[in-house]
Order: structure tokens, then sequence, then C-alpha cells
């Protein structure tokens, strides 16, 4: 490679990959290279979508999934143990979403209670004994 070149290019050991990969300087300005451990690889991303995109460990998936951060403000990363413990419900009123282990989710309601204008997690246990 010339001197010249090399003031261009970046070479980035990508580790997963067991090789390098020529990164232009122009590109490692605009780009950053994540590494998604549970895809045993290096995932390019532009810092535009960085800017963007958030990059979640779902750890029971094994792998990462990329998430926009506009959802980021309206989702909540989850440990969804194969999606048998939690569920992902949307609290309409709150504007996002609430992590609600479903195993709860048969011993809990979410109710609406229009006055506070939002919803309230009521206990179903305690929703049979009340009058």
């Amino acid at each position: 490679m010339t001197t010249e070149d090399f003031n261009h290019y970046y070479l980035m050991n990508t580790d997963d990959f067991n090789h390098y990969y020529l990164m232009t300087t122009e590109d490692l300005n605009h780009n950053y290279l994540m590494n998604t451990d549970d895809f045993n690889h290096y995932y390019l991303m532009t810092t535009e979508d960085f800017n963007h995109y958030y990059l979640m460990n779902t750890d029971d998936f094994n792998h990462y999934y990329l998430m926009t951060t506009e959802d980021l403000n309206h989702n909540y990363l989850m440990n969804t143990d194969d999606f048998n413990h939690y569920y992902l419900m949307t609290t309409d009123d709150l504007n996002h979403y609430y992590l609600m282990n479903t195993d709860d989710f048969n011993h809990y309601n979410l109710m609406n209670t229009d006055d506070f204008n939002h919803y309230y997690l009521m206990n179903t246990d305690d929703l049979t004994t009340t009058t």
C-alpha cells in the first residue's frame, strides 16, 4: 500500500471475521464498527444511523436487535427468556411500553384509570377480593 493510500485507509482487524477489513478514513469518519458478539462478527454502521439506532443485546435471542432510537423512546429492552416470561405491553396513555412479566400477567390486569389519564397495573388477586 502506498503511504498516500495509508493516509486515507485504515486497516481494521475484525476479529470474528478472522481477517482485516480495509476501510477508508472518510468512511471511518462516518461509520462505526460495532462488535455484535452474538453475531460473532462486526456490523458496520454509519454514524448517521448510529445516531438513530441503538444496538440491543437480546440475551435470549442470542443476538443483537437493531432498534431505532425512535422506537427506543417507546420500547423497553426486555430479556424475553424466549418470550415465555415477558410480554411487551403498550400503555397507550403513557405513550410508552411497559414490561410485564407474563407470569404476573396471569395475576395482573392492566386497567385504564381515566381520571389519572394513564394505566394502572392492578393485581387481579386484589381485584377479586375488592367490592
